[in-house]
């Protein structure tokens, strides 16, 4: 955005929400529509493609001439597909596990969620880096702080930084929806499992 839309960095950061306010809705709902479903599978499924539709959307279709509301809404839509794999998979960890052995699972896999989450930043931060690389980008002085720094810059370099930036975003974005897609392909071989309740095993869903 500050590059490319020439918004302000505050005004950048402000695109953000959108996604913060998707996660936020999604997690609470998911979390009331799976204790009237009695079941996870489905809803991580759903919701799962969601935020591989999103990931593609952003991937394909921002370009730039792309507004702060087109982005905004797709930042949405990412986050309704993102926030129900908060609550979600734990539950359905949780559910598949003898009542003992919960609190030892749960941790570890809260610690293997937050490895992931490392490792996916540091990979999709060298794509970006890898991608973005052009030597001679019309930065400023020391690199330019928000867009308002590149008013004066010579229009066919600032075309270049910005078709380098959308570039190398648009791929970041491919690399999510990759990986987004494993994890729906991880989705679809869970057990389907109905939700016990306070006492007695799970049992499978007819």
């Amino acid at each position: 955005m500050v590059y490319v839309a020439g918004a302000s960095a505050t005004s950048a950061g402000m695109t953000t929400l959108p996604l913060t306010m998707g996660l936020l809705v999604a997690n609470i709902a998911s979390g009331q529509l799976a204790s009237r479903l009695g079941r996870t599978k489905p809803l991580l499924l759903c919701t799962a493609s969601l935020a591989c539709v999103g990931f593609l959307l952003l991937a394909l279709t921002l370009d730039v001439t792309s507004s702060q509301l087109d982005v905004s809404w797709r930042m949405f839509l990412l986050g309704v597909g993102m926030g129900p794999a908060i609550p979600l998979v734990p539950l359905t960890i949780q559910n598949a596990v003898p009542p003992p052995v919960i609190g030892a699972v749960t941790s570890l896999s809260t610690f293997f969620r937050q490895m992931g989450a490392t490792m996916g930043l540091a990979v999709l931060g060298t794509v970006f880096a890898a991608s973005l690389g052009m030597p001679g980008l019309p930065l400023g002085d020391g690199g330019a702080r928000d867009g308002a720094a590149l008013a004066h810059a010579d229009p066919a370099a600032l075309l270049a930084l910005k078709s380098a930036f959308v570039h190398a975003v648009a791929r970041v974005f491919w690399f999510a929806a990759l990986f987004q897609g494993l994890a729906l392909v991880a989705v679809l071989f869970l057990p389907d499992q109905r939700l016990r309740g306070r006492t007695g095993p799970p049992a499978a869903a007819d």
